[in-house]
């Protein structure tokens, strides 16, 4: 199968520097935009590169709004960290954050990759175009990387290219209230509207009481190959938190008292863990998540020869939305809240297909370029690889548990439902014979009030006998006719 990757041809991508140098920001966002209309490949169309080719030409369009601020996209605090595994750990050269644009375009990355071993960029929430065009242009990023990561048509990011990788991590807060839809917040980052470079990127919100609510985000993750060496795309939603951010459908929950939106950290275990230190300093809004000091701390706890901690970390932020689930489930059942239960089925069968594709890329361990361990570490990795393994299968055999704890909650209540609508039925029934009972002795009375303006001229005593006859008769006769239909219905 031809992978992904194939879609888009940087020019000389055969190792001639000239050719690198001449592969500037713009001319990125013109090779992608000229796919986009008119691809030299018949068999890859690029048609859905449109979106995105809009999205990376804006800053050199000349009504563009970048153009009357060019300032505004110029900085942004550690957006990007890059990890060199080829040099010796603590040395200050192995660790590159890049607050600007210059830095980026002032980084020898011909000189770099002329040596050996692997590097580690992390890209951090929302990067406005002109950052896309820098970085893509500078680490030669296969387009296919952003156009994937920016989908946010799907809930989950699916992993279309074959030496990609995808994780969800769930984050839960506690507020009261109610929320809107996020189609508009969803649109306008699809467009960089309304979104300022660093904001989080949030995928889906859901809302499971008046209590909770959760917000999706991704992990992307994309391997390039440059004999002798490689680079790991690492591209985290997280960003600024999520009651910094200027835009979405939790705008409500924030403009009473931001500080009263409680983060629930993503618990992981690590043996001794709680005898090792402080760690990391807290942030000074006391808010940051779990995955947005990753990046800035990736490796102080496991080799950041290996992708592991960011597994590890996905598998855990899974594990404990999984937990969450499972008692707003118990919640529901008790409540007999079918449309919740409805919504949280929706939600684990998405997760059940992306934690299925993602025990798929374990296992085949990513694409066949993919750097492999040293011989001397290769026993350790086969083992990590493992352990992975066997977490993403227990989660698997969890979220489709919990999909059975749905679907035979849900048959349950529309049994009860049907069974209570049954009953009602059978009520009204025998309200209805009642009342064909009552309608015949009504009929009886007015015949009886009818023989009473009917009396003749004789004697008062014959007019009373004649009306005693004629109630006798016609209560009989009604008496008569009740019975029979009773016993006939």
């Amino acid at each position: 199968m031809t992978s992904a990757t194939d879609t888009i041809e940087l020019q000389n991508r055969n190792g001639d520097t000239d050719g690198r140098n001449r592969l500037t920001p713009e001319l990125y966002a013109r090779l992608v935009l000229g796919f986009a209309k008119h691809s030299k490949h018949p068999v890859y169309p690029g048609k859905h590169y449109t979106a995105l080719a809009r999205l990376l030409t804006s800053p050199y369009q000349r009504l563009s709004t970048d153009a009357e601020n060019p300032t505004v996209e110029e900085t942004n605090p550690n957006a990007i960290y890059l990890y060199d595994l080829a040099v010796d750990s603590g040395k200050p050269e192995r660790i590159h954050t890049f607050n600007t644009i210059d830095e980026i375009d002032h980084y020898d990355e011909e000189s770099r990759r002329k040596e050996q071993g692997g590097r580690l960029i992390f890209l951090q929430g929302y990067l406005a175009p002109k950052w896309l065009n820098h970085n893509g242009s500078k680490f030669e990023i296969d387009p296919e990387f952003y156009l994937r990561h920016l989908d946010f048509s799907s809930s989950v990011v699916a992993r279309a290219l074959s030496n990609a990788f995808s994780a969800v991590l769930r984050r839960d807060y506690s507020r009261p209230h109610d929320v809107d839809d996020m189609t508009e917040y969803l649109k306008s980052l699809g467009q960089g509207k309304k979104v300022v470079p660093s904001d989080l990127i949030v995928r889906h919100f859901s809302v499971f009481d008046t209590h909770h609510f959760a917000i999706e985000q991704a992990v992307t993750m994309h391997v390039n190959y440059d004999n002798p060496g490689w680079t790991a795309l690492i591209w985290l939603d997280q960003g600024r938190d999520l009651h910094l951010s200027r835009h979405g459908p939790w705008r409500d929950l924030q403009r009473g008292n931001a500080s009263s939106l409680a983060t629930q950290p993503i618990i992981q275990y690590r043996k001794r863990i709680a005898l090792q230190g402080g760690g990391a300093p807290r942030p000074p809004n006391g808010q940051a998540s779990s995955g947005h000091q990753l990046a800035s701390t990736y490796g102080s706890s496991l080799r950041p020869e290996a992708l592991d901690e960011i597994f590890r970390l996905a598998i855990a932020s899974e594990s404990q939305f999984l937990t969450f689930v499972l008692h707003e489930i118990k919640r529901a059942i008790t409540d007999d809240q079918i449309q919740d239960l409805q919504h949280v089925l929706a939600l684990v069968e998405d997760h059940c297909d992306h934690i299925r594709e993602n025990l798929s890329s374990v296992k085949s361990g990513g694409h066949a370029k993919w750097p492999k361990a040293p011989k001397k570490l290769r026993a350790t990795a086969l083992a990590n690889k493992e352990q992975l393994q066997k977490d993403l299968e227990y989660l698997l055999v969890y979220s489709e548990h919990l999909v059975d704890r749905c679907t035979g909650g849900i048959s349950v209540m529309m049994n009860e439902a049907m069974f209570k609508q049954s009953q009602r039925a059978i009520e009204q029934t025998e309200a209805t014979i009642k009342l064909r009972f009552a309608g015949f002795l009504f009929r009886a009375s007015f015949r009886c009030d009818f023989f009473l303006f009917n009396v003749g001229e004789g004697g008062e005593r014959d007019a009373f006998e004649r009306l005693g006859l004629g109630c006798r008769v016609c209560g009989d006769v009604g008496a008569v006719i009740c019975a029979v239909e009773v016993r006939s219905g």
